[in-house]
């Protein structure tokens, strides 16, 4: 490694290591860059499942999708500073099968969503992960999805769909910005095992 490239490591080593863990193991994936309801993510994986495994999990997809776009919309309304008083009025819109919570006006996918929760599927139930999500939400005086019940809802149904091992791995090769953060969901929903993963970050 050249003298340049050496100085370029120590100072991003110096830059990275100023901030706790914690704030690390969360850095962008917290908001709507969160590999788990980003729909770029969440699209890439069941790309890489049909092709990795050859089946197609139509219904299992479309739920997922749903959740993502659910939660997306939730990540922009506590960026937008919605405090627990705005949860408690959304839980009570979904649970009336209302198109509004006190005026703030819900997006036409979310009540039918909330209001078809838990979704049996062949084989699985999707389980209602808004209702404990927004209760939660309603408590909490610095609102986050990062560690909030319910996120981890999908991960936990494809990695019992993908729990048999392949013989086969498929070959990927990711470039991209947060590969790694992608990679982490990956693992996390157990397609990692059906992949010959490398990826790298732009």
């Amino acid at each position: 490694m050249n003298d340049t490239l050496k100085s370029e490591t120590r100072r991003l080593e110096q830059a990275w290591a100023r901030h706790d863990e914690q704030w690390l193991q969360d850095y962008l994936v917290g908001s709507v860059e969160d590999p788990r309801l980003n729909v770029q993510s969440v699209l890439t994986r069941h790309f890489l499942i049909e092709a990795a495994t050859g089946l197609r999990w139509a219904g299992l997809m479309e739920a997922e999708l749903r959740f993502a776009i659910c939660l997306t919309w939730l990540v922009k309304q506590i960026e937008r500073g919605a405090g627990p008083e705005d949860f408690v009025a959304i839980r009570h819109a979904l649970a009336r099968g209302a198109d509004n919570a006190e005026g703030t006006p819900l997006p036409v996918y979310l009540t039918p969503t909330r209001a078809g929760l838990p979704a049996d599927l062949p084989g699985l139930r999707v389980p209602d992960y808004l209702e404990p999500l927004l209760g939660w939400l309603a408590e909490q005086p610095n609102p986050g999805l990062a560690r909030a019940p319910g996120t981890g809802a999908f991960a936990a149904l494809w990695r019992r769909q993908l729990a048999s091992r392949p013989t086969d791995r498929l070959r990927v090769l990711e470039a991209a910005c947060g590969s790694a953060n992608d990679f982490r969901a990956m693992v996390d929903c157990g397609l990692a095992d059906w992949l010959d993963y490398r990826g790298f970050d732009l």
